[in-house]
Order: C-alpha cells, then sequence, then structure tokens
C-alpha cells in the first residue's frame, strides 16, 4: 500500500505487501467521484505503521511555497499539479515520467478523464493560458480540445469533475459552467446569484441585486454520477466579514446546490449560512454517504463546515436527514450592516467542534495574553460568545 505526503516535494512511504487489484487507483481528489474517500486498503495498521520507511522523494524545483495538488495514481502513474508544471511519475520508484511545464496557475488539480465517445483518456489542469486537456501517457496538449488544447482563460481555484463526457467547472463571475470532455464546446452555465425572475431574487435586499457583486467558488465539487447530480459548495459574497452591500440572505451563497449534470439546472438547495459575514463559507467536498433507516438504504451527501457543524441530506430530495432548524442567534449593531435573525443548525449529529466561549475561558498563558483577549472581548462588547456572534 502507499501512503502520500505533499511539501515541496512528493514523499511516499510504503510496505512491502501487495496492493489488492481493486485499490490500485486513485483517480478522483476524494478517491471516487463522490468524494468518500475510502479505502478498501488494510495492510498498514496501528501495529505495522511504525514500519514504515521512505521509499523516494521527488522534487519539483518550485519556490513559491503553493503546492495544493491532490495525488491521482492510475495504473502506476502519479498525476499532480504544482506551481510549475503538471507532472506524472512513476508511483512505485518516484521517476519523473513527463512535465507540462507551466508557471504559477497549476495548483489543486488535475482531473484524470478515462475517455469516452471514441477519444482516449485526458488530464484536464489548470494552466498559464487556461484549462489544458493533456495526454496522459505523453504529456502533450489534445490540441483538438477547446482552442487548440485550451479552453482559453479559465482560471479556477479547485479542479473539476466530470460526469460521462461533461466536464464541470468553476465559471467566474458567479457561475458553474459545463464542457464537452472531447471538444472543449460549452453545455450549459449556472448562475450563483439569483437572476430577476426568480423568486430568490427577493433575498437580495434593496438594490444589492444590482449592485453588489455574487457569490464565488473555491470548494471541491463531487458528483453523483447513478444520479447525474454535481453536488457544489457556495462561497460567501463579498468582505469576509462585513455584508453592507448586500443585505438580505443572498441566494445561492453558502449553500450546497444539487444540480443536474446534463442541464445546469439547480434540482435543490439548502443554505446553511444566511447572510455570511463570518466567512463561513463552504469549501469541503460534499461526500456521498449511505444511511441506514428503517431497513432501507437512503442516499445521503454530507457537508463538513468551518462552523464545526455537519449537514446531512436526502441526496435526491434535499431534506435534512436528521432534521435541521432556525434558532435565533445574535444580532448586529454596526452601522449599515444586517443581520439574519436566525441560522440553520442540524438537529444531529452534535457539532463536531466547540462553537461557544466564555470570558473567564480566556486564554491566561501569560499575563500580557490575558489583557489583550480582554481587551477584544470589551471592545466588541461581547457576552458570552455564542455561535453566530457578530
Amino acid at each position: 500500500m502507499r501512503t502520500l505526503k505533499i511539501g515541496l516535494a512528493v514523499v511516499l512511504t510504503l510496505t512491502t505487501i501487495g496492493v489488492p487489484a481493486a485499490q490500485n487507483n486513485w483517480m478522483s481528489f476524494g478517491q471516487d467521484p463522490g468524494a468518500t474517500k475510502f479505502s478498501t486498503l488494510d495492510q498498514i495498521t496501528t501495529d505495522n505503521v511504525k514500519n514504515l520507511e521512505r521509499a523516494w522523494t521527488f522534487h519539483t524545483g518550485d519556490k513559491s511555497g503553493f503546492f495544493e495538488s491532490g495525488l491521482l495514481v492510475v495504473d502506476g502513474v502519479m498525476y499532480f499539479s504544482a506551481p510549475n508544471g503538471v507532472y506524472a511519475l512513476d508511483a512505485a520508484t518516484g521517476t519523473q515520467i513527463w512535465k507540462y511545464e507551466t508557471s504559477g496557475t497549476a495548483r489543486r488539480g488535475p482531473l484524470y478523464w478515462p475517455g469516452g465517445s471514441g477519444v482516449g483518456p485526458r488530464i484536464f489542469s489548470q494552466t498559464d493560458n487556461g484549462l489544458a486537456a493533456i495526454d496522459p501517457a505523453t504529456g502533450k496538449l489534445i490540441t483538438t480540445f477547446g482552442d487548440k488544447g485550451f479552453i482559453a482563460g479559465l482560471r479556477m481555484s479547485s479542479p473539476p469533475v466530470a460526469y460521462k463526457n461533461i466536464m464541470i467547472t468553476q465559471g467566474g463571475n458567479s457561475t458553474v459552467k459545463a464542457w464537452d470532455t472531447v471538444t472543449g464546446e460549452p453545455r450549459w452555465v449556472l448562475n450563483l446569484k439569483a437572476q430577476p425572475g426568480d423568486p430568490n431574487a427577493a433575498t437580495w435586499l434593496g438594490d444589492s441585486l444590482k449592485t453588489a457583486g455574487g457569490p464565488g467558488l473555491w470548494g471541491y465539487f463531487s458528483v453523483d454520477v447513478e444520479r447525474g447530480l454535481v453536488f457544489v459548495p457556495v462561497e460567501k459574497v463579498g468582505n469576509d466579514y462585513y455584508g453592507g452591500p448586500n443585505h438580505g440572505n443572498n441566494l445561492y451563497s453558502d449553500c450546497l446546490l444539487a444540480v443536474d449534470a446534463n442541464t445546469g439546472k439547480i434540482k435543490w438547495y439548502q443554505q446553511l449560512v444566511h447572510h455570511d459575514i463570518w466567512d463561513f463559507d463552504l469549501a469541503a467536498p460534499p461526500a456521498l454517504v449511505d444511511v441506514k433507516r428503517g431497513g432501507r438504504t437512503i442516499p445521503g451527501v454530507s457537508l463538513i463546515t468551518k462552523m464545526g457543524i455537519m449537514f446531512v441530506f436526502n441526496r435526491e430530495t434535499g431534506e435534512p436527514m436528521y432534521g435541521m432548524e432556525e434558532r435565533p442567534v445574535p444580532q448586529t449593531t454596526a452601522k449599515g450592516e444586517w443581520t439574519s435573525p436566525t441560522q440553520p443548525f442540524p438537529l444531529k449529529p452534535e457539532p463536531l467542534a466547540r462553537m461557544s466561549l466564555k470570558k473567564e475561558e480566556l486564554a491566561k498563558v501569560t499575563p500580557e495574553l490575558e489583557a489583550y483577549c480582554k481587551g477584544l472581548w470589551d471592545k466588541y462588547k461581547l457576552s458570552d460568545a455564542v455561535p453566530y456572534t457578530p
């Protein structure tokens, strides 16, 4: 079995036990399109993990300090994107097979597409010139895709996902976009800011629907291949800690969207933060789960949040799997700001991390630190800091 650690170099550790054929490949960021990150391998245990030794190290040579790529392994070849290029290595030895040269942009990719419609597999990665289609065998551009191998100008924070012959990407300007994986031609566009005519446009108060920007994207998508659904975690709107220019709940910001992969239409949505002034935007890949209840299996999707809460929904209907309720939260006193009177909380599970603080619990590591923390507490006129305190 291979386990991986990433820094400015790629480091591989392994045992000498063989890898089961069923788990030879790690073809998506989350192992599978549903982001389960689940491995059936059992060779490394709590008893023998201490025996792992470094097998090889590969240096990209990049000096930027930004190395955020997931590692994909397909048929013994490891693919990843670094700021100075897209790479293919022999996964057993760390020997470079090829490098596609780029600079400063290839970070969180790539996507491995296994092929279809009479064409072979492709690596899709962010590059200087936009989204590139690269031959996994040679590292050369596939020039029949898009504009001589690129979707020019497309910029993404995280890699795209694929459903059949459709590739779904972050689109810029508050959109999700889909493309043909063979030709690079556009398939559909989804606006993440409710448009005129959408009843949810009313969640943008005043003139903010016209004047404020829309929500962005930087998190990972996941796919329910069986149902043709793409799950999109949407970012907040505007400034991380101030929402004065965009009063209202601002749909579809901070929403988990279930999107029809064929059409780009929203099947259902759940907003997990109303009018976000805490930088609580959604970023984790929604993970597909199966829930056993009443003798049947219910398809679910779970999302872990920055708030330390995990939401679980029926992935077909969007219904909260364990209940959800709106609870009153503290309100802002900041001039020009607006806050929602309530925020959504799941009834189950319990918060996975602490969400509150009392003044007597402030840090007392040194007198200076204690005084500094108390000063902040008094400056912002906090009582007990409960969830969603402005």
